[in-house]
C-alpha cells in the first residue's frame, strides 16, 4: 500500500487570538513516509504538526485519513488514526524513566493498572528497531541528548547528565 494516499490535509488555518498562524495549509502524505517541515521560527510548522498530533484544533479546514473526513479532538484518537508526532522536545516528562516516556500516551493497561511488563517490552521493540540503547529505567532527565548508541547511528557514549 506504499505510495497511496495515507492522509490529506486541505485549507488547514489557525489563529491564536488576533495572530494568525496558518493561512490555508494543504498536504498529501503516503503511508510509510517521513516528511520535514522547513521554515523559519514562527511559520506555523509545529501548529500544524499539532493539529495533526490532536493536540490544537483548526479553525477551519480539512483533514482526511484513507479518504475519511476526520478531526482529531485528543492525541488518541491521532495516534488511532497512525499519526505519530516525534517532538523536537526531547524530555516531555523528565522524571520518568526512558520507558514511560515512549510509551506516554499509550500506556497498557491491565485491571486498570500500568502493566509495567508490556510497557517495557513495547518500549524495547521501538528501540530495537531504532538500533538504540538506553537504559529503560533510567528516568530522562539523567540523560544527555547524545545518550543514543545505535547500530544506526555513531557510537555515542552512555553518560548520567550529572557526571
Amino acid at each position: 500500500m506504499s505510495g497511496a494516499t495515507f492522509l490529506s490535509v486541505r485549507g488547514i488555518r489557525k489563529s491564536f487570538g488576533p495572530v494568525k498562524v496558518l493561512h490555508g495549509v494543504d498536504l498529501d502524505l503516503s503511508r510509510g513516509s517521513v516528511t520535514a517541515l522547513l521554515g523559519e521560527n514562527g511559520a506555523g510548522k509545529s501548529t500544524f504538526v499539532r493539529i495533526l498530533a490532536g493536540d490544537h484544533r483548526p479553525d477551519d479546514g480539512t483533514i482526511e485519513v484513507e479518504g475519511t473526513p476526520t478531526s482529531f479532538r485528543t492525541v488518541t484518537q491521532s495516534r488511532n488514526a497512525g499519526i505519530r508526532l516525534i517532538a523536537q522536545e526531547i524530555a516531555d516528562a523528565p522524571t520518568l524513566s526512558v520507558a514511560e516516556n515512549i510509551a506516554l500516551g499509550a500506556l497498557p493497561n491491565r485491571l486498570g493498572f500500568v502493566d509495567r511488563k508490556a510497557m517495557r517490552n513495547m518500549a524495547q521493540k521501538a528501540l530495537d528497531a531504532l538500533g538504540a540503547d538506553l537504559p529503560l529505567d533510567a528516568p530522562v532527565s539523567s540523560l544527555r541528548l547524545g545518550n543514543v548508541r545505535s547500530s544506526r547511528l555513531p557510537a555515542l557514549p552512555l553518560v548520567p547528565r550529572n557526571a
